[in-house]
């Protein structure tokens, strides 16, 4: 059987870190299907060389990423499309209908530049892209770029996944995510990664055929109780969080919370990296710096296994994330496929991902809040804590095994 044309839009990867926690684990089901003929095409810097590799049968083709500003007479005259041309008639309408609109229509400007550049460099490939599904893991540039342009191929499919950036207003710079009505109506198939991003957009833009709910889920090979019974225990709390160190996640509130802590040690692990790293391990250090009961580690950036192998051999009393938005956490998936409790705000997904294993915090909790939740996770009773254990693990059976979830992934794909 021919296998399917396949082309997969990233943002950076595999030539840059950031995408491969989400992406890895679908990409190599969809290689051992051996249903699809793939290729990622994605952006970077010019003469970069891969960070992560993949497997030998998957072709990268990196389009170097270009400022604007070094194509004046194209931005130029992108600009002048975006003013006059049909296809844009009636996002300039709709933002006209907006309060504030003067912020938005430069937000839609700029997306509509960047997409437009971005087809004038696939454009230049000299890639075939007759006859084939072309997947954007982004709903972004790359997606508006091929929606533009979906008439001149023969045969495409036009998917994409949608996440929580590219899909809450208020994730947008000026509180509108831009052409979302014209892509829609271009796509063949929208995956979104949870139930709440789909109910969100479904009552912005209607309810379509179009809409697939798919979560990502994460791969998990170790064997549950076996685990259980192997790994390191810690005398007191062992407390993990695991995301970027940016304003949205609200790592303040944890290091808060933890300081008022006096009932037990604790032990704070972070993993990952981000803009206000500085910032929060000052906090941290002003914090804790007379507190012998609290000691803490800021991992940096952390390669995935890596983090799924100290699940595997530590047990951890609790995963916490403070986070403001999300679309639907995977760093939440992986903790509870090692039946870890979590704690975390009621944003998003996340309270599907908390029943009774954990506790479910108010989307904008106050100090006290999240400390009485971390007292009450480490004070349960042994048989308790089990309990809520094992419920993290069928929670994450229930909704995001990704062997389950890649497997209809590709049940759909070869639909199209």
């Amino acid at each position: 059987m021919e296998k399917r044309k396949l082309y997969i839009f990233t943002q950076q990867y595999p030539y840059e870190r950031g995408e491969e926690t989400f992406i890895e684990p679908e990409l190599k089901a969809l290689v051992q299907s051996n249903k699809f003929d793939i290729t990622i095409i994605t952006n970077g810097r010019k003469g970069k060389n891969k960070i992560f590799t993949v497997d030998e049968c998957v072709k990268c083709r990196l389009i170097p990423l270009v400022s604007l500003v070094k194509r004046p007479f194209l931005a130029v005259k992108y600009g002048f499309q975006f003013l006059f041309s049909k296809k844009t008639r009636a996002e300039r309408k709709a933002i006209l209908e907006c309060s504030k609109c003067w912020g938005k229509f430069v937000d839609s400007l700029l997306l509509f530049l960047y997409a437009q550049m971005f087809y004038y460099d696939i454009s230049r490939l000299s890639i075939d892209l007759n006859d084939t599904i072309l997947y954007t893991y982004w709903y972004n540039i790359q997606t508006l770029a091929i929606a533009l342009h979906k008439q001149e191929w023969k045969d495409i499919r036009l998917i994409s996944r949608i996440h929580g950036y590219d899909l809450y207003d208020e994730r947008a710079p000026h509180g509108r995510q831009p052409f979302r009505t014209f892509i829609k109506e271009n796509l063949d198939k929208l995956f979104f990664v949870g139930k709440t991003g789909l109910d969100y957009y479904a009552q912005k833009e209607g309810n379509s055929y179009k809409y697939v709910l798919n979560y990502l889920g994460t791969i998990n090979r170790d064997q549950y109780e076996a685990i259980l019974n192997s790994q390191n225990s810690y005398e007191g709390c062992l407390i993990v969080s695991c995301s970027n160190i940016i304003p949205l996640k609200r790592i303040n509130l944890i290091i808060e919370a933890m300081s008022l802590i006096t009932e037990f040690d604790i032990k704070w692990i972070h993993f990952g990296d981000g803009s206000d790293r500085e910032k929060i391990e000052q906090l941290a250090k002003e914090k804790f710096s007379n507190k012998e009961s609290i000691t803490y580690c800021f991992m940096g950036q952390t390669k995935n296994e890596e983090i799924m192998n100290y699940y595997k051999n530590n047990n951890v009393d609790c995963f916490i994330t403070t986070t403001q938005s999300e679309g639907c956490p995977v760093s939440i998936q992986e903790a509870m496929s090692y039946g870890i409790p979590i704690v975390g705000t009621a944003v998003a997904e996340i309270p599907l991902m908390i029943q009774e294993n954990g506790v479910l915090l108010s989307d904008n909790p106050q100090i006290k809040e999240i400390t009485d939740a971390i007292i009450q996770v480490y004070s349960l009773p042994d048989e308790k804590k089990k309990q809520m254990r094992n419920q993290s693990r069928k929670l994450w059976e229930k909704y995001f095994d990704g062997n389950k979830n890649h497997e209809e992934f590709i049940q759909y794909l070869l639909r199209l």
